[in-house]
């Protein structure tokens, strides 16, 4: 199976790559269908990306919903289901909006749980 790198962010399609242009790739949602987040206008699968480059979740109890914007924060609205847990510091992950410059190496040991 060839692996194709996605023209906007260079990552691999299905292994990384978050970009809108690529959704359309992916299986769709089954049971588990994204909902939105009261109060936050992002979807339960969306991932937050820190300043400090740590991956959070918008239900993350510790972050203040109107400090989550560009130029300080990026996120991905609509990332791979399985991107969160390849997360890591050799799979770093690249915002597609908000600060695009952020790249996430770390997840939020309280999103994670």
């Amino acid at each position: 199976m060839e692996m194709r790198r996605c023209q906007r962010c260079d990552l691999i399609v299905d292994q990384g790559c978050a970009c809108p242009e690529n959704s359309a790739e992916r299986a769709p949602a089954g049971p588990g269908r994204p909902t939105p987040v009261p109060g936050t206008g992002f979807l339960s699968t969306s991932i937050l990306i820190s300043p400090r480059r740590y991956a959070h979740r918008p239900h993350c109890g510790h972050l203040s919903v109107p400090d989550i914007a560009p130029p300080v924060w990026g996120w991905i609205t609509d990332p791979d289901p399985h991107l969160w847990r390849r997360i890591s510091e050799e799979h770093p992950v690249r915002a597609t909006e908000g600060n695009t410059e952020r790249l996430a190496t770390r997840r939020c040991q309280d999103c994670d749980a």
